[in-house]
């Protein structure tokens, strides 16, 4: 069942997320809190993206020749 529907399904959950950010108010209003929270967001935004590009890149160059079986790593375990 879910897998017939994944879409529907996700676009419900974004919809209702939506609605929530849309007509909730903020629980922290102009603290240093806020400020922190924000970039320890940004950060984490950041290191994702950056795996993400680490990923994707080490991927490309292998996917058109080779059945890539394993992820890239900071070691040479294999």
């Amino acid at each position: 069942m879910f897998s017939n529907n994944r879409i529907l399904i996700s676009r419900i959950f974004a919809l209702v997320f939506l609605l929530i950010f849309l007509f909730s108010k903020p629980a922290l209003e102009n603290t240093a809190w806020e400020a922190i929270l924000f970039l320890f967001g940004l950060i984490l935004v950041g290191i994702a993206t950056a795996g993400r590009l680490w990923c994707g890149l080490y991927i490309s160059g292998r996917k058109n020749s080779q059945l890539v079986i394993h992820g890239p790593s900071l070691f040479n375990l294999y």
